[in-house]
């Protein structure tokens, strides 16, 4: 009996056959020659084989998603500082002491930081 097994890490996927031959010739056949062989589904490759493949690319870019978002904030953030943007909203605040559109303080170097009783009403 051969038995095909389709499915990683675990079989999926089993069809089963059966062939006896004799000189080379096939006296007899489990499923006949010419037919399809039965399948069958298998639940722990259909149940667990998703979940060893799916969910640790999901933690991965779960984690690196975020991460470089934050990232991207910081290079962002730091080259608005520069040209004297707010680093809030990107407004440029040149020298207004409070940025007109999301209220953070004016920092003499270029920066923004929010006052003491900044409370935006969330």
């Amino acid at each position: 009996m051969e038995v095909f097994r389709v499915g990683v890490p675990f079989t999926t996927i089993e069809a089963r056959m059966r062939r006896h031959t004799a000189g080379g010739e096939v006296i007899l056949a489990e499923p006949g020659i010419g037919e399809k062989a039965s399948a069958h589904w298998r639940v722990e490759g259909v149940l667990f084989n998703p979940l060893l493949i799916a969910v640790p690319i999901w933690i991965v870019v779960g984690f690196i998603g975020p991460t470089l978002n934050k990232w991207d904030r910081g290079i962002k953030h730091r080259a608005w500082a520069k040209r004297w943007m707010c680093t809030g909203c990107g407004y440029d605040v040149q020298e207004l002491p409070i940025c007109p559109e999301c209220g953070l303080k004016n920092i003499p170097t270029g920066s923004c930081e929010k006052p003491e009783n900044f409370d935006r009403g969330l």
